[in-house]
């Protein structure tokens, strides 16, 4: 199965110069590929978010407290709270919400179908953020549906067609083909709910066991740790711990959280609508599309409603201004802090989630996405740089140079979701052999010979 997705990258800077774009732009993604290429470009990078120092010589940010104690941001105050409620509210499935706008929906919808290339790749960056979370990572390695390559990709080629389903026809109209992947997706998540919180009630220890890939014996091979370990260093030089942000979540212990709860679906809203929101350009969306992007999160809302997310707890109700300042404030309160304490559970399911995704998208790289999210989220990462190497930086470089600017020609826009849409279906019906060819393949994984150092904190 071939992928034609990545080859044209190489033409970008032809395709560039005719995109209509601030000299700017131009000037910062012309520096960012010279430096790759060992061109001067001094003076050319994007300045990042600076850090600012408390008195004590932790970086924080504008909101955060010198004793490193955050405050719940209002546009979180109650989302947070849905840690302590299951995460389906029991709303029957052929029920729309009361507040939903038919037409807004359907020009959400109609953007999304437009715009799928940008939005599933905002998407699969936010499950390098999403897969912080405890509540969110360990149901996953759980059901042992995404924990190797061949089950990853699997799983994420059946979760990107069900979500495909929801922007084509109506999710409350039963025997739709988007009804039908609503009521599975539900009844995913209630049924890996059940057997966790029953594990949780009966044996918590087997719990712990079957929520983590060790904690006394690790697997024969792993993935390796320095580059994740070059992460946190960076992210250490660039935000605050925060016992606070564990103490509100309560994630960390599996047997006693709510699990599926009411946050966690939230942060699934998150996930699908959050970036592509507040950072459009990095995505190739450009021109005034907040018309559009404000339909496209009353689509997520209304969504969110349908998977069972009670409207006090719902991450897009109020709109894209809502979205933008949640996004905004999960990033820096959340996420930020997160970044600092990783552990080889989180960058194993990622591992697997790229060399799966890179079947029918070839060229997915875990090193250059990480790359690219730390720079989005104004995150300076020069070691992490410095340990992923010149490759994984130049695809960076190119990702930035393609979607800041290529994209903006509206016809690279319209071939990249029509190169995404062939690959899916070639994926889809791919033949028996084949697939049983991806199941047999052997991956190259690189021995952990010191996992008691591999844990970030």
């Amino acid at each position: 199965m071939r992928c034609r997705l990545a080859a044209p990258l190489a033409l970008a800077a032809l395709l560039a110069a005719l995109a209509p774009r601030p000299a700017a732009a131009t000037f910062h993604i012309k520096s960012a590929l010279l430096r790759e290429l060992g061109g001067a470009g001094a003076g050319g990078t994007r300045a990042a978010r600076p850090a600012r120092s408390s008195p004590t010589g932790c970086p924080f940010s504008g909101n955060a407290a010198i004793d490193n104690k955050l405050d719940v941001p209002e546009s979180l105050r109650d989302i947070v709270k849905g840690v302590d409620f299951p995460g389906d509210s029991g709303v029957a499935p052929d029920v729309p919400p009361p507040w939903l706008d038919r037409a807004k929906f359907e020009r959400g919808q109609a953007f999304a179908r437009k715009n799928f290339f940008s939005l599933a790749y905002a998407e699969v960056l936010s499950l390098i953020i999403n897969f912080l979370f405890p509540g969110e990572l360990q149901p996953l390695i759980f059901t042992q549906r995404s924990s190797t390559v061949y089950s990853s990709y699997k799983r994420y080629l059946d979760t990107v067609n069900r979500v495909k389903s929801w922007y084509e026809s109506d999710p409350w109209k039963v025997g739709s083909v988007a009804y039908q992947n609503m009521a599975t997706v539900r009844g995913y998540h209630l049924d890996a709910s059940r057997r966790l919180t029953q594990l949780a009630q009966t044996d918590p220890q087997t719990l712990k066991l079957n929520t983590t890939f060790g904690l006394n014996g690790d697997p024969a091979h792993i993935w390796s740790g320095p580059m994740v370990e070059r992460m946190c260093e960076d992210a250490r030089a660039a935000a605050c711990p925060s016992d606070y942000v564990d103490a509100v979540l309560k994630d960390r212990d599996v047997t006693t959280r709510v699990h599926l709860n009411q946050f966690d679906m939230a942060l699934t809203q998150f996930a699908f609508s959050g970036l592509i929101a507040t950072y459009p350009e990095r995505f190739g969306l450009h021109g005034n599309l907040e018309r559009e992007l404000d339909a496209f999160c009353h689509v997520w809302a209304a969504l969110g409603y349908a998977l069972g997310i009670e409207d006090k707890y719902n991450f897009n109700l109020g709109g894209l201004a809502a979205t933008r300042q949640r996004t905004r404030d999960v990033l820096e309160h959340l996420v930020r802090p997160r970044l600092r304490t990783v552990n080889r559970d989180w960058e194993h399911m990622l591992r697997v989630l790229f060399e799966g995704l890179a079947l029918y998208v070839p060229g997915s790289s875990f090193d250059a996405s990480m790359l690219f999210l730390m720079e989005t989220l104004g995150l300076p990462a020069p070691r992490l740089g410095a340990q992923v190497g010149r490759n994984a930086r130049l695809v960076t470089s190119t990702m930035t140079f393609f979607m800041e600017g290529v994209m903006r020609v509206p016809s690279v826009r319209t071939w990249a979701n029509q190169e995404l849409a062939n690959n899916l279906r070639r994926a889809n019906g791919a033949s028996a052999r084949w697939d049983d060819g991806i199941r047999r393949r052997s991956y190259r994984y690189e021995y952990l010979p010191f996992p008691g150092r591999y844990q970030c904190s």
